[in-house]
């Protein structure tokens, strides 16, 4: 295919200089070569900056970035502004990619006309060998927003995927958020258009790499709540009614998750305040969308008596008994 639309790759590092050349080498030697790659070093302390630049000098495309340190989304907004592409590409600086990474998804875009393409991942602690893509055998799915915002993993991350930049142009988190950012950003976009067209490419071409001292790892559940809470007060931003309603119902799931959490929480009172606060925001929305009476009931429900929450998810899913054993056990280590 010809790689005449330009794709804007950010990446963000912080201290992890083991990792960039990985990273960075498995963009470059990527097969779609239309591609501005923008790296963002977030205050690092060790040699990530100096691996960088040096990687840098190799290939033109590459930009570096330096700045003080404000954690991963004050890194990937630099990166935005720096944005000239046709599309954007978010990268974790510990992950890599396919070598045929981009040409699969630009490929995926071309035949669909997708505003974004989202392809499978791979769970990975060290580099395998990349077998080659036969364009014409990969499987190609146009999908709705609502099989997406059902489907965890494809909600709450930004890579793995490319985003017509002109969907999510004007679409900023606050520095602030630790936590949850990513699915922030992702409703925020998803929701932002009636007429979304998205497509999945049934292929692991991202490989995750999460270390034992990543941000999900060592970051509080109750900053999850706080990007919640984000979406509630930015639904104005929405033109789209059906992302309005998927907002808030996204919304009353995770508030009743994390009340659920409340009682594994070391921040008990700052999640049950956060909480009482969407509660009010989401009932003002509830009148303004179609869901159905049924659902507002169950959520009224689950919300101000949350141990019935608790047991229904066992009854449903018993394993949830062995997370909390887990999760207590996670607290006296920490402790």
């Amino acid at each position: 295919m010809v790689d005449n639309k330009k794709i804007s790759v950010c990446i963000t590092y912080y201290n992890i200089d083991n990792y960039v050349e990985r990273c960075l080498g498995s963009i470059i030697s990527n097969t779609y070569k239309n591609l501005e790659i923008i790296c963002v070093d977030d205050g690092s302390t060790d040699n990530t900056l100096n691996v960088l630049n040096d990687l840098a000098k190799t290939d033109s495309r590459i930009k570096v970035i330096s700045k003080q340190n404000g954690g991963v989304q004050s890194a990937r907004n630099r990166a935005l502004q720096e944005v000239t592409g046709d599309y954007i590409a978010f990268i974790d600086g510990d992950d890599w990619v396919h070598y045929q990474y981009f040409e699969t998804l630009m490929q995926a875009q071309e035949e669909t006309s997708a505003d974004v393409v989202i392809c499978d991942y791979t769970m990975a602690s060290k580099p395998v060998e990349d077998k080659k893509i036969n364009q014409e055998e990969v499987k190609k799915y146009k999908i709705q927003i609502d099989e997406l915002i059902n489907d965890e993993t494809m909600k709450t991350r930004i890579w793995g995927r490319v985003y017509d930049r002109k969907l999510v142009d004007n679409i900023r988190i606050p520095d602030g958020l630790l936590m949850g950012e990513d699915k922030a950003y992702n409703l925020l976009a998803l929701c932002s258009n009636e007429n979304i067209r998205i497509t999945l490419v049934k292929e692991n071409l991202y490989y995750y790499y999460q270390r034992n001292d990543s941000i999900v790892h060592t970051t509080r559940h109750s900053n999850l709540i706080h990007a919640t809470k984000y979406l509630i007060d930015n639904l104005e931003k929405i033109s789209c009614e059906q992302g309005k309603k998927v907002i808030i119902m996204q919304a009353m799931h995770d508030m009743l998750a994390y009340r659920y959490l409340e009682m594994y929480s070391e921040h008990k009172d700052e999640v049950k305040e956060t909480c009482r606060k969407i509660y009010k925001e989401v009932n003002k929305e509830w009148a303004k969308t179609d869901i159905s009476f049924g659902k507002r009931m169950k959520y009224q429900l689950l919300y101000k008596i949350p141990f019935i929450y608790r047991m229904l998810r066992i009854v449903m899913d018993p394993t949830m008994l062995k997370w909390e054993k887990e999760e207590r056990k996670r607290r006296r280590e920490r402790k």
